[in-house]
């Protein structure tokens, strides 16, 4: 939790922002790609606000959904 605090409201590498918060850099990539994540590209960088990534899947983790059919 620490890593959190002291890197809020700094924008991070793609690769940081997945370790930050345990997801798939692939799938935080196509999250941004969809423009449900919002980010910043930069050159060859996709920089994310790490304090907004984690509000939107606080936001997301506590959204009840509908299993999916297999």
């Amino acid at each position: 939790m620490s890593s959190i605090i002291a890197t809020r409201r700094k924008l991070v590498t793609l690769k940081s922002a997945a370790r930050i918060y345990r997801v798939p850099a692939d799938w935080l990539k196509a999250e941004a790609d969809a423009k449900r994540i919002r980010c910043l590209v930069a050159d060859d960088q996709i920089l994310f606000n790490v304090e907004l990534v984690g509000e939107l899947l606080l936001k997301r983790a506590s959204t009840k959904r509908e299993p999916q059919p297999r």
